[in-house]
């Protein structure tokens, strides 16, 4: 039985929009995250493709997970964030998601290191 699950998600802003976005995830998504629950790990711009952007969230189960995004989802100050910044567009043209279920207790939830 898979005791935790990780998601690891990846954005590419629109050309000349990358500011934008890392803006509203910093503004609204990270913030929306935190209201609802969701276990908010880090977001990293790529440095190979500035125009894209990884993030991470950790939940108990993929039942949490579904139910937290549908909450994250129906929040009206995200909504409102997301329409207002994409007035001039939208800002992403591509997204992806992966999924991972922990192997091992050692790494980021305890903060530990594979090299013992």
């Amino acid at each position: 039985m898979q005791s935790e699950l990780w998601e690891l998600r990846r954005y590419r802003a629109a050309a000349g929009r990358a500011g934008d976005l890392e803006r509203r995830f910093h503004e609204a998504a990270i913030p929306a995250f935190r209201r609802h629950g969701m276990d908010f790990r880090a977001l990293w711009r790529s440095t190979e493709e500035p125009e894209e952007f990884w993030y991470l969230l950790r939940f108990e189960s993929a039942a949490e997970r579904d139910e937290a995004w549908e909450r994250f989802r129906a929040d009206p100050l995200w909504q409102e964030a997301k329409s207002s910044s994409e007035a001039a567009g939208p800002l992403v043209v591509e997204h992806g998601s992966t999924l991972l279920g922990s192997l091992t207790e050692i790494g980021i939830s305890e903060g530990g290191s594979n090299n013992e």
